[in-house]
């Protein structure tokens, strides 16, 4: 059985199919092919620490970047550091103007989707303002530039946490 399709040409030998082409032009799709792997995605290195202003590091938390065509964000480690990560967890960010969101928290909240849905008021309670959770109220921005990028976040308590009462959920 032959079918033609277009210039290029097939047929069913033996339950094979065969592409009937010129050796040229596979060496030209398996160029534009090697061409494209591994192709740079346009990030850099971004990463950080967060803390409380006049206190210690965020225990747990996020690092979202709003602008541009990407979302790069991180988790925040125990420590109060973080790496950001666009198309991967740490592959970095594009260079750009961002506007920074930030959420911090004593302990991470690690219940099932559904269930931190239903009840919200369940949730970790913020350690710092909440003006940081939201790209409308934050007052962070940042511009990430080519090569690494190191950046530090002081950021205002939650004023509705007592002075003194250090990290509290609950």
């Amino acid at each position: 059985m032959r079918k033609f399709v277009g210039n290029t040409q097939w047929w069913l030998a033996d339950r094979r199919i065969v592409l009937g082409h010129s050796p040229l032009l596979l060496a030209a799709v398996a160029l534009l092919c090697a061409a494209g792997c591994g192709k740079d995605n346009g990030t850099v290195p971004v990463r950080g620490i967060a803390r409380v202003a006049g206190g210690d590091s965020l225990p747990a938390g996020r690092i979202m970047l709003y602008g541009g065509d990407t979302g790069p964000s991180g988790q925040i480690q125990a420590d109060g550091s973080f790496q950001l990560g666009t198309f991967t967890t740490t592959d970095g960010a594009r260079p750009g103007h961002y506007k920074v969101v930030v959420t911090g928290v004593a302990k991470p909240d690690t219940r099932p989707y559904e269930e931190a849905m239903l009840h919200p008021e369940l949730a970790p309670q913020s350690l710092i303002h909440s003006k940081y959770n939201r790209a409308e109220t934050t007052d962070l921005e940042v511009d990430i530039t080519e090569g690494p990028n190191e950046l530090s976040f002081e950021l205002d308590p939650n004023p509705r946490l007592k002075q003194g009462s250090g990290a509290t959920s609950r």
